[in-house]
């Protein structure tokens, strides 16, 4: 997969069950409150294990514990807001 800059590139996951694994993952976060920003649905049909890099966001994490407990492990990344900076 090539992203918006020619020198960049994406490879693939491991597999197709991986690939399906991240978007079962990513469905869970969405249906806890995670807004999809970038992303967030890969081509199941396509050729290859590609997911696309996806970016959400959880606009209440302490009321979302799903957003602690759920890890998908491929190109997903969450953004949470947070009060201080200290850790609790």
């Amino acid at each position: 997969m090539t992203l918006r800059r020619r020198a960049l590139r994406w490879g693939a996951l491991v597999n197709s069950e991986q690939r399906q694994d991240v978007q079962e993952s990513v469905n869970k976060l969405i249906a806890a409150g995670c807004e999809v920003l970038l992303g967030g649905e890969a081509d199941l049909s396509a050729a290859g294990a590609f997911f696309p890099p996806t970016l959400l966001y959880c606009s209440q994490p302490d009321e979302t514990p799903a957003v602690h407990a759920i890890e998908a492990f491929g190109p997903v990344a969450t953004l949470m807001p947070y009060r201080d900076r200290r850790m609790r």
